[in-house]
């Protein structure tokens, strides 16, 4: 249909973000029309959860986590002039989910306890609370499980190899 984009209301410029990235794939266009609609209204979590699988796609993966952090947080306190979606708990449970994956993405160094995997696997838990049997969030824990099961045999260092070696590695 027909796009009417004044440049003014924050819907139109999410609708105008949602257009050049679906049409064209013009991805930073698309970044400055969901920053200009966050702008007009801060609320506004469709434009953060856009901008958050934008920013994933670019690889910049902690603004893309800071992005989707802020769609869940609008969404779980109904904050004023935000959008209700038709079903949040589905929508919750997949900005959960893609939380868990840009957890997964992370540096280690950039999470507590040193590794992401934990942080990773309570998002697709807080997935799995929204939506029971959610595809996405089930198949990411079972990984993560299977994930943490290979890592666990290799524990034990040989005698004076000096076993507190950084499993995350040097940056």
């Amino acid at each position: 249909g027909g796009l009417l984009w004044s440049g003014l209301s924050p819907n139109s410029e999410y609708a105008a973000g949602r257009a050049v990235l679906e049409s064209r794939g013009e991805v930073l266009a698309a970044i400055d029309h969901f920053d200009a609609a966050i702008r007009g209204n801060p609320n506004l979590w469709p434009a953060h959860a856009n901008l958050a699988a934008v920013q994933a796609g670019l690889g910049d993966v902690i603004a893309a986590l800071e992005a989707c952090q802020r769609a869940i947080d609008i969404l779980v306190i109904r904050a004023d002039d935000a959008p209700a979606p038709a079903d949040p708990g589905q929508v919750l449970s997949d900005l959960h989910l893609m939380a868990g994956q840009l957890l997964e993405r992370l540096p280690a160094s950039r999470c507590s306890g040193g590794s992401c995997l934990p942080h990773a696997a309570d998002a697709y838990q807080r997935a799995l609370a929204n939506v029971a049997g959610h595809e996405g969030a089930s198949a990411a824990l079972e990984r993560l499980a299977e994930l943490q099961q290979e890592a666990a045999p290799h524990h034990p260092a040989p005698a004076g190899e000096g076993g507190t070696a950084d499993a995350a590695g040097a940056p």
